[in-house]
C-alpha cells in the first residue's frame, strides 16, 4: 500500500513540478528508488520473521499420530490347537523376540499371550507403511515364529509345525464413531482371555499380557501406552474402568 502510495503521489504531482529543474529531479529519483527498496527490505524481513515462527510452532507441536499408519489386531495359536507356551521363561522368550523384531515396523500397543495362542494390537510406522507395511511386517512376524519354534522343539523334543501357518492380521479403525472405540474395546477383548478362559479369577493374576502395565501394576515397557491414549482418544481411567466389564465372542466378531 505504501509503494503504490508513493507512486501514485510521484507520477501524478511531483513529477510534472519538478521536471523543468532536472539537477532537482535527478535527486528525487535517486531517493524515492532507495525508499522504495527500504520499504521492500522491511517487508521481505516481516515476512520472513512470520514464516519461520509459524514454521517453527508447527515443528514444537505434538505429532499425536503422525507417525503411525494402520493398526492391526494380529493373532495366531498352536498347530491342532497345541500349546506353544510350557514355562514362564518361555512366555518371556518370546516377548524378547517380539520387542527385537517388531521395533523398527511398529509401536506394540498391547497383548496378551496365552498357553496355546498368542494376541498383539500394533501400530504401524509411517515410514514403515510408505515402504510395504505387508513385507516388513510379514517378515518380523516370520522371524519370530521360526526363531521360537526351532527353541520349543529342542526343549520339547517335538517335530513339525509348532504354529498355524497363517498370522492373522485383522485391521482395526483408529477412529472413534458415536458409540464405539474400536481400539479400546479390542485391546479389552484380548486382556480379557485369561478370564474367559479359567486361567485365572482375576485379570490381576496374569502375568503375560498388558493388562498389568495398563493398571500401573507393572512398570513394563513393550507397550506405548502414550500413543495408544492418544490413538484410542481415551483417558487412562475410563480405559481401566471399561476393563472391568466382560466383552463377549460375538459382541467382539459383530463390530470387527
Amino acid at each position: 500500500i505504501i509503494i503504490t502510495t508513493i507512486f501514485y503521489i510521484n507520477y501524478t504531482l511531483l513529477i510534472p513540478m519538478l521536471v523543468k529543474d532536472s539537477k532537482r529531479y535527478g535527486l528525487y529519483v535517486i531517493s524515492i528508488t532507495l525508499l522504495i527498496l527500504f520499504m521492500t527490505l522491511i517487508k521481505v524481513g516481516i515476512d520472513s520473521f512470520y514464516s519461520n515462527f509459524f514454521l517453527s510452532a508447527l515443528d514444537q507441536a505434538p505429532a499425536h499420530h503422525s507417525k503411525v499408519c494402520s493398526i492391526y489386531h494380529i493373532y495366531n495359536r498352536g498347530n491342532n490347537q497345541q500349546k506353544i507356551f510350557f514355562s514362564d521363561a518361555n512366555y518371556l522368550f518370546f516377548l524378547r523376540k517380539i520387542k527385537n523384531e517388531f521395533a523398527p515396523y511398529c509401536e506394540i500397543l498391547s497383548y496378551c499371550l496365552m498357553p496355546n495362542h498368542f494376541h498383539f494390537i500394533i501400530a504401524i510406522k509411517k515410514s514403515v507403511s510408505q515402504a510395504g507395511e505387508n513385507k516388513t511386517l510379514n517378515k518380523a512376524i516370520g522371524i519370530v515364529l521360526r526363531s521360537y519354534t526351532r527353541a520349543i522343539q529342542i526343549q520339547e523334543n517335538l517335530i513339525g509345525s509348532l504354529f498355524q501357518q497363517k498370522t492373522k492380521a485383522k485391521e482395526i479403525a483408529n477412529n472413534i464413531n458415536d458409540t464405539l472405540n474400536y481400539l479400546s474395546i479390542c485391546s479389552h477383548y484380548i486382556h480379557q482371555n485369561p478370564l474367559k478362559a479359567r486361567l485365572v479369577t482375576n485379570l490381576k493374576d496374569w502375568k503375560f499380557s498388558s493388562y498389568l502395565d495398563y493398571t500401573d501394576l507393572r512398570n513394563g515397557t513393550l507397550c506405548n501406552k502414550k500413543l495408544f491414549y492418544t490413538l484410542a482418544g481415551i483417558e487412562k481411567e475410563q480405559f481401566i474402568k471399561e476393563g472391568e466389564m466382560l466383552i463377549s465372542e460375538k459382541f467382539y466378531k459383530d463390530i470387527f
